[in-house]
């Protein structure tokens, strides 16, 4: 662009630049590469975990008893096993990822 007397756009243009430079610069320090996949991995293990836990109490219930419609405990254990695939996958995904940028 042309720097012309009393046009403000050039100017406000480098200011947008410099306050997103700063946002982005912020962001990657704070969530910084390896921390924010070991983060997100952390995280898919625990639900996955959680998964697991729950699902195994809803077949033990439904197995003695405590629940009484069928149609309820394989919805929950479907949604469960949804849940619980979509954090394997996620995980799996993420460490293709980080194995990739890291040059292994």
């Amino acid at each position: 662009m042309i720097n012309r007397p009393g046009d403000t756009r050039a100017n406000d243009e480098k200011d947008s630049l410099a306050v997103a430079t700063e946002y982005q610069v912020l962001a990657a320090w704070y969530f910084n590469g390896d921390n924010a996949l070991k983060m997100l991995n952390r995280i898919s293990l625990a639900v996955a975990l959680l998964c697991v836990a729950i699902g195994t109490a809803v077949s033990i219930m439904g197995i003695w008893g405590f629940i009484g419609d069928t149609g309820l405990i394989w919805r929950s254990l479907a949604t469960l096993g949804v849940m619980f695939l979509a954090c394997i996958f996620t995980v799996a995904v993420n460490n293709m990822i980080d194995s990739k940028s890291s040059g292994k």
